[in-house]
């Protein structure tokens, strides 16, 4: 039975512990601070579910750390939304964390959770991973340090790039355009999203594929099929829950945004479970 960490347990953590349990996989959570027990996983207890309070920036935490762990899924979150957050979070937690498994078990392999923001397109470009990335900002920079850091440890370690996540309680959308607003509709802007579920989901296509050796890749971009221009959501959202219309704005020097594909996990076999926008706020 292979044995799954799960470093950082946050929302979607939390929603894929149960699917890796029923899979048959152990289970090893670790978050920062203490946990309320989750009915769901009270049955796997001490069994194939465990839950490990630790602070992967301290060493004396990272020797908590199971050595026995066949793959470890890195989801980090920073404490806050500067760039000394995130280069603590993103970058240092993975230094100290890939450094401490190269020594105590080096044959550990690592899914480690990234964003599309390493990319620079914002003329409406199409991306892959194949495309050039140039962040446009300190933190996709530092995103893009922290992948490479996996690489050069284990070139089997995978990196996953989502884009814009929504679904279960994350409604910032949602409550933004109830609250009336505006939105870019020339030029036209682009927006990519991912449905939690469909994050859940795809790390747990991953997890099995990676345990399996069956993937072809070690790098994939996960994001919905519809990478739509942002004015034709907003109007969407609006009229799917009877909200004002926003205000649509024209400006010579407007970012555009890229646009996602996907193409790679589709490759692998997953199949999205809300492939559009339309999908997926349908069932908010």
């Amino acid at each position: 039975m292979a044995h799954v960490l799960l470093i950082g347990y946050g929302s979607i953590a939390k929603e894929l512990s149960l699917p890796l349990i029923q899979k048959g996989f152990t289970v090893s959570a670790v978050a920062r601070s203490p946990q309320r027990a989750d009915e769901r996983l009270l049955d796997y207890q001490d069994n194939q579910f465990h839950y490990l309070q630790a602070d992967i920036s301290k060493s004396e935490d990272l020797k908590k750390l199971p050595s026995s762990a066949d793959l470890v899924i890195v989801s980090l979150s920073p404490d806050g939304y500067s760039d000394a957050d995130y280069r603590s979070t993103y970058y240092q937690c993975s230094k100290l964390l890939l450094a401490h498994y190269q020594h105590a078990s080096p044959s550990t392999r690592f899914i480690f959770v990234s964003s599309t923001r390493v990319y620079g397109q914002s003329k409406g470009e199409w991306v892959d991973e194949h495309s050039d990335t140039s962040p446009a900002d300190e933190k996709g920079k530092i995103l893009l340090a922290a992948e490479q850091l996996y690489r050069e440890h284990n070139t089997q370690n995978i990196i996953v790039r989502f884009s814009g996540i929504y679904g279960a309680n994350r409604n910032r959308l949602i409550n933004k355009i109830a609250a009336g607003t505006h939105v870019q509709s020339d030029p036209v802007t682009y927006t990519n999203r991912i449905h939690q579920q469909d994050c859940v989901n795809s790390l747990l296509f991953l997890c099995q594929k990676a345990l399996e050796n069956q993937l072809s890749h070690n790098l994939y971009l996960l994001s919905d099929l519809d990478p739509a221009p942002a004015h034709e959501v907003y109007a969407w959202i609006a009229d799917q829950y009877k909200f004002p219309q926003p205000e649509y704005l024209q400006s010579d020097q407007a970012d555009q945004n890229k646009r996602c594909k996907n193409d790679l996990i589709i490759q692998e076999g997953y199949e999205f479970i809300y492939p559009s926008y339309k999908d997926g706020y349908k069932n908010q």
